[in-house]
């Protein structure tokens, strides 16, 4: 039920704190290593991945910085 609700909410604009997480995995950190840098521990840094990956209708962690890259960072460059 959680995740439909989620699911339901992909829509949703991307916090501040989905975006970095977004962009060190752009940059190739681990979960571990984007923990240690974000200050917070590897599994709430997975939780956060997980529902980016709603978020961005994804398949999974790759696609969903696919998809951050084509739909919201490019319309910065």
């Amino acid at each position: 039920m959680r995740l439909k609700i989620l699911h339901e909410r992909e829509n949703m604009k991307l916090s501040a704190r989905e975006i970095r997480i977004l962009e060190l995995l752009c940059e190739g950190y681990s979960d571990k290593e984007i923990a240690k840098k974000l200050k917070n521990s590897p599994r709430t840094i997975q939780t956060h991945i997980t529902r980016l990956i709603l978020k961005l209708n994804a398949r999974n962690r790759t696609a969903a910085v696919a998809v951050y890259l084509r739909k919201y960072a490019m319309k910065f460059a």
